[in-house]
């Protein structure tokens, strides 16, 4: 019988990387990778003047965190209240 010679390395990585489209790996991994503007979720507090954003909780476990002043410019962000600053005048 004869043996059938063993692929090629070259032969395998391509067989396992080429973007099949009948893949299930790759009909996901377009979507994992979404990018989105940092400036739709960074606002401008008017109390305290600082910037401030919504993150996730592994980032911070207080789901918000206040940037120090003259890190990020202030140029056409929403202006919001702070959680801080919401805390302080009574409303939670």
């Amino acid at each position: 019988m004869p043996q059938k010679d063993p692929e090629h390395i070259i032969d395998y990585i391509n067989r396992k990387t080429y973007k099949d489209p009948k893949n299930e790996f790759w009909k996901h991994y377009s979507k994992r990778n979404k990018t989105y503007h940092v400036d739709n979720s960074v606002f401008y507090c008017v109390n305290c003047d600082s910037m401030w954003s919504k993150v996730p909780k592994y980032i911070d476990s207080l789901l918000w965190r206040i940037y120090p002043k003259g890190h990020i410019p202030s140029f056409n962000k929403k202006r919001k209240k702070c959680p801080n600053c919401r805390s302080i005048d009574g409303r939670t």
